[in-house]
């Protein structure tokens, strides 16, 4: 497992899934630098909680997919673009992953807002227990990197854990406020503790105090 650099977008395309998911990005998304952030945010929050969902590489690579993809429901339009996220997902060609992979992909980028899954969803439904938890898991995971890059700007550049047994501490270093993601995060996080049965919360510190 290689660390990703926050700063560095060639980091998703070590993956060949994520290269094409990425490819497919600047196709659909209005904003695709926006969707490779989050996704490098994505992973990096999957690598520091690592311990605590036990996934492995290859459900890295899913999250970063469907990070990459979260927001191609936008050529659309905004209103409901998750669902639209999922359809088009379910409807493109990607080689480099499975059937039950595809699903798990437009599951996760479906559940970057908005409702929780539940087992009325299209594609939720058709996965075992397991796979179910790791949409929790990962679905968590996406909405909380996608809340860090609220503005669009992409002003984290590194993000560190802080945890116990009941919370985890989440450091976002940036040289923002983060002011509509700090507004936004407390609507934003509930799937992730849900998914890990914890309370996270957000720090913002300035970049010269990255350890």
């Amino acid at each position: 497992m290689t660390p990703i650099d926050l700063k560095n977008e060639t980091d998703i395309y070590a993956s060949p899934l994520a290269k094409e998911c990425a490819r497919l990005a600047y196709i659909f998304d209005p904003d695709p630098s926006h969707a490779l952030h989050v996704a490098k945010l994505a992973v990096r929050i999957f690598d520091l909680t690592l311990d605590d969902h036990c996934l492995n590489d290859r459900c890295r690579e899913l999250l970063m997919a469907a990070a990459c993809l979260h927001d191609i429901g936008r050529a659309h339009g905004k209103k409901a673009h998750h669902k639209s996220t999922f359809k088009m997902i379910q409807g493109i060609q990607l080689p480099m992953a499975s059937d039950i992979e595809k699903t798990i992909i437009s599951c996760i980028a479906r559940y970057h807002r908005r409702s929780h899954p539940s087992p009325e969803h299209q594609g939720y439904c058709d996965l075992d227990s397991c796979r179910q938890q790791w949409i929790w898991n990962l679905g968590g995971i996406l909405r909380v990197a996608d809340c860090l890059d609220k503005s669009h700007l992409r002003y984290i550049i590194h993000l560190d854990l802080i945890r116990d047994e009941r919370k985890h501490q989440l450091i976002a270093y940036s040289c923002s406020d983060l002011l509509a993601e700090k507004e936004n995060f407390p609507k934003k996080k509930r799937l992730y503790e849900e998914a890990f049965g914890l309370v996270l919360e957000l720090v913002v510190k300035r970049p010269e105090l990255i350890k």
